[in-house]
Order: structure tokens, then C-alpha cells, then sequence
């Protein structure tokens, strides 16, 4: 099923570390007790020199015009018409459906991935508070819902399988947007209705949780912290600490580009060719130094995978981040997370590949070399 447009980068809630009795939530994540990265077992995902070519190879290739998820063995269980049966109302609670029917249509979907949706009960042993009937009916819940619907719409049933997910709690009173159970059987996503956002945001937290469960999965559940090849790839700097500043996340680059993109308009109607191909080499430098999905990807590797992970889906909008900035520090990262996928699931990379986007960049007005 074809995947509606993403919208580039978000700005993520920085989480402060809380422990808990036996457990923490730890950048949208909820794991074991805290241990120091270093001394938590390597990730264990295997991506072979096979599983990377293969990757390189599908993403090189030409799209498929229109890519058939049924010719992969796969499947989706997603219906836009429910999306657009919850949209379209007014801000007053009488103007929007009651929740019962978002809660509804959130378990008829899921059902079919096998996962099922709960309210959260005072004995429950996830953070938070049972969501009480006023808060239910506010619209930051009614939004939450949809996003919930909207992000797992995105992805074949298998890929959710892949993840493991289960069970999705949803909750209120807790800090971050959602999170991730990596501990234990790591099956399940805790989704807060009290700070859904209103508005359409294509389900990104929802997906950005889903990769969490992925990444246990393939590294373990301690291993996820621990993940030096991955690391590896950042050009040997330390981009989740004293080098922060020295890369671009793409979601500044993409706002500096449409910044960017109108000056350079300007300059063209002058007809200042000095200026406009200045701009045009500051965009080339400045792409060179994309290194990470979003400023909360610099947080640590955990979270800069699960950032990147949250565009895995039908078409990946990843995909059209590399053809943009021509980073070969991004590129290098998806293609190991991908290949990690492929080595396992090698379907879901397959289609993912092959229902790709391309957005043929614009040619340069001048010929800047001259």
C-alpha cells in the first residue's frame, strides 16, 4: 500500500533520565536498569558483506512504477477511509466522534496484525495513569489515537511481526509522547494520551517506537545501547557528544534549504550569478555534513536509530534524504540498518526498496563551475 507524504524531521522532547524501581525510561525508551553503554553486550544484529551488497544494489536500482507489496508475500491491513472517517471535525468535543469509536477503530486495525490495544488499569505495571473519561474525550487523546492508526498503517503486517509488538497501553501523565518496552519480551509500545499534538503528524512516534523494538530484537535488548559498528559509521566523530555541533541534522537542513532555495530565487531574478552560486555551494557543503535524521538523533545511538528507522516504511522517505544531501555518513547508516532488516526479512527490504520515492533535484540555473 502505498504510503501517504512524511514530513521531514520533528522536534522530539528531550527526556530527562527517571529511574524506576527495576526499570528506567530512558529517551523514549523504557529498559533494564541503567547500565553504562560500555559495559552492556555488543548488538548482535548481523548484516554480512552479502546482506550490504544486496541493500546497495536494491536501493541503486531503478523504483517499480508501481510496486505490488502482494508480490513480496506481504501484507497491509490499513484503511484510509477510517483515517478520514476521524478527520474533519472541530476543536469542541460535541464536533468529534467519541473516543469509543477511535478506540475502536484502533483495535479493529490492529487486531489484524495481532496486537491488541489496552487502557491502561491502576494495577497495571506501566508508567502513567488510567486516562479518566474527561481526558479521553480532549482532543490531544482523540489525536493520539489516529497517529497511532495512521504510523502502523504505513507497514506490512511482517514488519510489525519482525518488531514483535503485541500490546499497545495507552496512558496518560507520563512525560515523554511514548515509549518503547525493550525489557523483557520487548513486545510492547506505551503511547501517552495526554500530550497528543491535535494536528496530522503521520504517525511518526508511533513508528519511531516500533524501531526501538526492532533494534532489540536484532541486538538484544542490551545490546541495543552497545552498538559500535553503527557508531563506526559517523566519520569518527563523537556526534552524540563534543561533536555535536560539527554535524547537521537533515532536519535543520532542510529548513536551512528552503531558506536557502528562496534567496537563490531572488538572486536569479537579479540576474546575480555571483550570489545565487554562492548559495548553491554553501546547500552542496552544508549536505555533506547530514550525519543523523533529527536534532533527538544526536541524543545517542539509540535514538539515532530510531530516528532513522521511523521513515522504514513503503517508499522510504529516507531514501529521498540521501538523494538530496549525498551524505555518505547517512547513506552508510541506512544501508546497515536496512541490510540488518535484510538479513532476517529480506522481503520487507525488497519492497521497501522497490516502492521507493525519487524526487529528481532541480538543475542549477547557472553553471557555477564556469
Amino acid at each position: 500500500m502505498p504510503s501517504p507524504e512524511s514530513t521531514p524531521g520533528r522536534l522530539r522532547k528531550s527526556i530527562v533520565v527517571s529511574s524506576l524501581a527495576a526499570v528506567a525510561i530512558y529517551g523514549g525508551v523504557r529498559i533494564g536498569q541503567l547500565t553504562d553503554s560500555r559495559d552492556a553486550p555488543k548488538c548482535a544484529a548481523v548484516a554480512t558483506s552479502f546482506d550490504l551488497e544486496a541493500v546497495e544494489e536494491l536501493f541503486t536500482t531503478r523504483p517499480k512504477e508501481d510496486a505490488d507489496y502482494r508480490d513480496y508475500g506481504l501484507h497491509f491491513y490499513g484503511n484510509v477511509q477510517t483515517l478520514m472517517d476521524l478527520s474533519g471535525y472541530g476543536p469542541e468535543p460535541e464536533d468529534r466522534p467519541q473516543f469509543s469509536r477511535y478506540l475502536g477503530s484502533a483495535r479493529e486495525l490492529l487486531n489484524r496484525y495481532g496486537v491488541s490495544v489496552i487502557l491502561k488499569k491502576p494495577d497495571d505495571e506501566y508508567e502513567g495513569t488510567t486516562p479518566t473519561s474527561t481526558e479521553l474525550q480532549t482532543i490531544e487523546a482523540q489525536s493520539a489515537v489516529k497517529e497511532l492508526i495512521e504510523g502502523l498503517m504505513r507497514f506490512p503486517a511482517e514488519y510489525i511481526h519482525l518488531a514483535g509488538l503485541k500490546k499497545v497501553v495507552l496512558t496518560s501523565g507520563i512525560k515523554p509522547d511514548a515509549y518503547a518496552v525493550t525489557d523483557h519480551q520487548h513486545d510492547t509500545v506505551v503511547v501517552n494520551l495526554s500530550n497528543g499534538s491535535g494536528y496530522w503528524e503521520g504517525g511518526q512516534d508511533i513508528r519511531h517506537e516500533l524501531f526501538h523494538l526492532v533494534d532489540a530484537k536484532l541486538c538484544g535488548p542490551e545490546g541495543m545501547k552497545n552498538d559500535p559498528e553503527y557508531e563506526a559509521l559517523n566519520d569518527g566523530k563523537d556526534i552524540y557528544g563534543s561533536d555535536k555541533t560539527k554535524v547537521i541534522p537533515f532536519e535543520e537542513y532542510f529548513i536551512n534549504r528552503q531558506e536557502r532555495e528562496q534567496r537563490m530565487k531572488e538572486a536569479l531574478r537579479n540576474y546575480d550569478k555571483g550570489t545565487y552560486c554562492e548559495l548553491e555551494q554553501q546547500g552542496i557543503k552544508e549536505a555533506k555534513q547530514v550525519a543523523a535524521e533529527s536534532w533527538y538523533s544526536l541524543t545517542d545511538a539509540v535514538e539515532d536509530k530510531a530516528e532513522m528507522g521511523t521513515n522504514f516504511y513503503a517508499g522510504p522517505y529516507s531514501y529521498e534524504i540521501i538523494e538530496a544531501t549525498k551524505s555518505p555518513v547517512y547513506k552508510n547508516k541506512f544501508h546497515l540498518l536496512m541490510a540488518r532488516i535484510y538479513h532476517v526479512a529480506p522481503n520487507i527490504v525488497r519492497y521497501f526498496a522497490a516502492s521507493r520515492r525519487i524526487s529528481p533535484m532541480p538543475k542549477p540555473a547557472y553553471d557555477c563551475d564556469k
